[in-house]
């Protein structure tokens, strides 16, 4: 971390503090939060399964239709996992 010569209030270093230990929690969420977090409730309650084997997250949907378009937006998924939890280097639905 840069040292800033600039003094700052004692909120807006406080503020600083806990959205970095915000950050670092989130890395360590479980693969379902983690999921439920990037997609929803919905895409949650059709999850069948879920787990991380080798840093890939793999994930069992139960409905056919809602795997397909999963599968076509896998990169996008991928992205948005990797933002929350580093670890994740790839996503496979089965």
């Amino acid at each position: 971390m840069k040292r800033s010569s600039k003094a700052k209030k004692i909120s807006e270093l406080l503020s600083d503090f806990f959205q970095n230990k915000k950050l670092e929690n989130r890395e360590v969420l479980n693969p379902l939060k983690l999921w439920q977090e990037i997609m929803g409730v919905h895409i949650k309650s059709e999850t069948k399964n879920l787990y991380i084997d080798k840093k890939i997250l793999y994930i069992e949907i139960n409905n056919t239709y809602l795997k397909s378009d999963l599968i076509s937006q896998q990169s996008n998924i991928l992205k948005k996992i990797q933002t929350l939890n580093k670890n994740i280097i790839n996503v496979v639905f089965i």
